[in-house]
């Protein structure tokens, strides 16, 4: 590893990230000027879902990304500057029920039952909403942390086609790509707790400078808490999200805990939806 990407890690490494610097941030990752990422496209005929705490929405607005005035710091977005988040099971994941995985993936994501968050009912409330893909989405693939023993089948792929092009380089770049995919991974494998949202600034950076071209719309990672078992997340632009997705169903669970087993069950869900509809009802 050269002295320049050393240096320049490090100091990402003593930012005070309470503090939220994110203009220093930004600065120091672009001087890296190189990223090893790969492309991963993701086609019609796909579904990402999307989890939200609460019910009595009526508004596809109410399940899509939150507005910049409400927008908090992210895995890989930063404040103000929203991303729709879901989870998606690619075609080519091997997995026997994608939509039923990316709903367990999305309620890992947001369920603060399951995270240990009890109330005194043991329960909650949740909405799922699911997006079909109508337009091909680009997204860079953030290479998971190397201490990750199990992979699934698309990341063992993308992992290895990511390994092969970094060993094409020559041997400085090579350390370099090494050591950046490193450090980048273990931002966003980081584990963060309530109220300590401010150490996803670094992931957070990384994600708004990668997404900076126009022809790429987002990026898709391994689940911290699912390891990946039930799909990947995914983190699009606004204005993508907006283009090439539309909502076509609904549904209101509750969650409830008994001893240490978690039960969610379907309340209600919407009649079917289409184009353009800005509004649903519950049928």
């Amino acid at each position: 590893m050269n002295d320049k990407v050393k240096y320049i890690l490090d100091k990402l490494k003593t930012l005070d990230l309470e503090k939220e610097p994110v203009e220093d941030a930004k600065a120091l990752i672009k001087e890296l000027r190189w990223f090893p990422v790969l492309a991963y496209t993701l086609g019609p005929g796909h579904a990402i879902m999307r989890a939200r705490t609460g019910s009595g929405y009526s508004y596809v607005g109410d399940l899509t990304y939150p507005p910049h005035h409400k927008t908090k710091i992210g895995r890989a977005n930063t404040k103000a500057k929203p991303m729709f988040y879901g989870t998606v099971v690619p075609a080519d994941a091997q997995i026997d029920d994608p939509i039923y995985s990316a709903q367990l993936a999305a309620l890992c994501e947001v369920s603060d039952l399951l995270k240990g968050y009890c109330n005194a009912e043991n329960t909650e409330k949740i909405t799922f909403s699911r997006w079909a893909v109508l337009e091909p989405i680009t997204f860079l693939f953030i290479v998971p942390n190397e201490k990750l023993n199990e992979l699934d089948p698309i990341s063992k792929k993308l992992k290895a086609a990511h390994q092969k092009f970094v060993e094409q380089q020559q041997t400085d770049s090579m350390e370099n790509f090494v050591q950046i995919t490193r450090f980048f991974a273990d931002e966003f494998s980081k584990n963060v707790q309530h109220n300590h949202e401010y150490l996803y600034l670094l992931s957070a950076v990384y994600s708004e400078v990668l997404t900076e071209k126009d022809n790429i719309d987002g990026v898709i990672y391994r689940s911290v808490i699912t390891k990946g078992n039930f799909g990947f997340n995914v983190a699009i632009k606004p204005i993508v999200a907006d283009n090439c997705l539309m909502m076509d169903y609904v549904g209101e669970f509750q969650l409830r805990k008994e001893n240490n087993d978690f039960y969610c069950e379907l309340d209600k869900r919407c009649i079917p939806l289409y184009t353009h509809q800005t509004c649903f009802t519950f049928g």
